[in-house]
């Protein structure tokens, strides 16, 4: 569980709310507009289910709880298991190969790409089907983010629009006639406003820091499945185990090579 993304967004209300309570002088219920919501949600839901099909509708909630629920790839591990499967393979067979891959501690992608490269001979047709194989996660992870980063993008639209219709409905309710309807711009001005808040709060509170965290965590499986997808290659060409090593060290952070080296 990645409590960074829980506690970063449970703060930001936390100290939002907090200022709102201690400035609204008792009034902070005020704030409170079930129509002003349903603006902004539904049509931020609206918008996105307009931009998506629902083959990639239905996968946002699983998107979602990629942003809390999250194991994070630890490349030295990914390495470790490339440069054991490297051995398995110059001393054993395919069979061998196969059944190492089946250990639930490996990483996924490495073993999907090794044992399809165990069963081939062409370098070629595996970096290209590899290759392949890449560019669907990319897209899958990139349609993901764009879901969420579209709903960024529609709740202050949205926030606005019904300023405008709030705004409207004021001007509507303003009678030249009775001095009276005068006294309620006011509170008429600040419920208009209300949707507004609400988007700026939506996108800015929980849309764009979840699509923030959705790239980061596609980027540093797209650099763990680069790696694996390297390791498979070498493998197959039967790459000498030191320049192996060697050439996968290459990928990790400096920090890594020095406490490799050390």
């Amino acid at each position: 569980m990645d409590l960074s993304t829980v506690l970063g967004v449970a703060l930001a209300w936390l100290f939002v709310g907090t200022a709102i309570y201690l400035g609204a002088d008792g009034k902070a219920a005020a704030l409170i507009d079930p129509t002003s919501f349903l603006v902004v949600l539904g049509g931020c839901t609206a918008a996105t289910m307009a931009a998506f099909p629902f083959s990639d509708l239905k996968r946002l909630p699983k998107v979602l709880m990629k942003t809390v629920f999250w194991k994070s790839v630890d490349v030295q591990e990914v390495i470790d298991q490339a440069i054991e499967l490297n051995t398995i393979s110059r001393k054993g067979g395919v069979k061998d190969v196969e059944d190492a891959c089946k250990r639930p501690e490996m990483y996924p992608f490495l073993s999907e790409c090794v044992v399809f490269a165990a069963n081939e001979t062409e370098s070629s047709t595996v970096e290209a089907q590899l290759n392949r194989r890449l560019d669907a996660i990319t897209i899958r992870h990139e349609t993901g983010k764009s879901m969420v980063e579209s709903m960024a993008k529609s709740a202050p639209a949205f926030g606005m629009i019904g300023t405008l219709i709030g705004l409207v409905f004021m001007m509507i309710s303003m009678n030249p006639q009775d001095p009276n309807s005068f006294s309620s711009v006011g509170a008429g001005m600040a419920v208009a406003l209300l949707t507004t808040l609400y988007g700026a709060m939506f996108a800015n509170m929980i849309c764009n820091p979840l699509a923030d965290k959705l790239g980061r965590r596609s980027a540093e499986e797209q650099f763990c499945n680069a790696i694996a997808m390297q390791a498979a290659l070498m493998i197959l060409e039967g790459v000498r185990p030191s320049e192996f090593s060697d050439r996968l060290l290459a990928w990790t952070p400096n920090q890594e090579q020095e406490k490799k080296a050390a």
